[in-house]
């Protein structure tokens, strides 16, 4: 079982420092406190290593006696070393604080290798959580993210297909997102020139589950009163149903139009309506968000979708 101190730290420092100024009085000096203050540390310290540190009426002022010159040595090491540790405490931080952005599945790779240096040039870490919008939307009320990047539709955040305010959160727009339908080079909807919403009721239509599939799906399958719609976790799932024939796939243009560059099989469909485009930006809690993580995410996106060519 481990025994507590008999002694305390500023009982080694008094120590040290009488012995190396040679008196009381000069030791109190360097140390800002009264001769009695140390006095009465050196005479504890020496109760409780039950020796005796200095001879006191020598004519030379306080000189260690042989047990004092052995545990100076002693004292001098572990006085040096409170030392360092109270200087590194003093010191910034060395590890980088960590502050989390959640987003959505199809956006994230986008995003991963600008938002990361963007903060560790801050002296930060960035865990970027990938999830749907009801998740990180949840993740924002819990604080457990500092900023999510997402989709809204109007003030309509596009969670879980309901419409609805979110009076806690704050949303800041980088940039409009045109809503395109994808289909196969095979697929038959590419003999027209231009089709209409209602067409697609004869056709398997998917979305992204991480928002797309809420408010916007109900706004572009009203007319067609389309029943066989679906939904999909992931873009790379998405985009390899779209290349098989298998459906009509919705998405933001901006998210996959560098992709489609590499995927010949696959092309976008003209409609003969003008859909109403997304939001693309960064959601935040209104009160006790961090102003400058947040900045730092409004910026990473922005530069990033409004410059997809890079």
């Amino acid at each position: 079982m481990e025994q507590p101190f008999g002694f305390t730290l500023n009982q080694l420092l008094h120590f040290v420092v009488v012995a190396q100024a040679g008196s009381v009085s000069t030791a109190a000096a360097r140390l800002r406190t009264t001769q009695s203050a140390v006095s009465m540390s050196i005479k504890r310290l020496e109760g409780n290593l039950k020796t005796v540190l200095f001879e006191r009426h020598s004519s030379n002022g306080m000189k260690l006696t042989r047990q004092g010159v052995n545990y100076l040595r002693l004292a001098e090491n572990v006085v040096a070393d409170s030392r360092a540790i109270s200087q590194e405490a003093a010191k910034p931080s060395q590890n980088p604080q960590i502050v989390r952005v959640g987003t959505l599945q199809s956006l994230a790779p986008m995003l991963v290798g600008h938002l990361r240096p963007a903060f560790l040039h801050k002296r930060k870490q960035v865990s970027i959580l990938e999830g749907t919008a009801q998740e990180w939307l949840e993740w924002l009320r819990q604080e457990i993210c500092a900023a999510a990047i997402g989709l809204s539709f109007g003030e309509y955040p596009l969670h879980q297909g309901q419409p609805g305010r979110h009076p806690e959160l704050e949303f800041t727009s980088v940039t409009t997102a045109n809503v395109v339908p994808l289909v196969s080079k095979k697929h038959p909807l590419t003999r027209f020139r231009s089709v209409s919403i209602p067409q697609l009721s004869h056709y398997q239509v998917a979305v992204i589950a991480d928002g797309l599939n809420g408010l916007y799906l109900q706004e572009l399958l009203q007319a067609a009163t389309a029943a066989h719609h679906s939904t999909v976790r992931s873009m790379e799932t998405l985009l390899s149903l779209v290349e098989s024939g298998s459906c009509v796939a919705f998405v933001p243009e901006i998210i996959v139009e560098t992709r489609l560059r590499s995927m010949t099989g696959i092309r976008t469909l003209t409609l003969d309506t003008e859909l109403p485009p997304v939001q693309l930006g960064v959601f935040f809690l209104r009160k006790n968000s961090d102003t400058d993580a947040v900045q730092t995410v409004v910026d990473v996106a922005g530069r990033q979708f409004n410059n997809t060519e890079s």
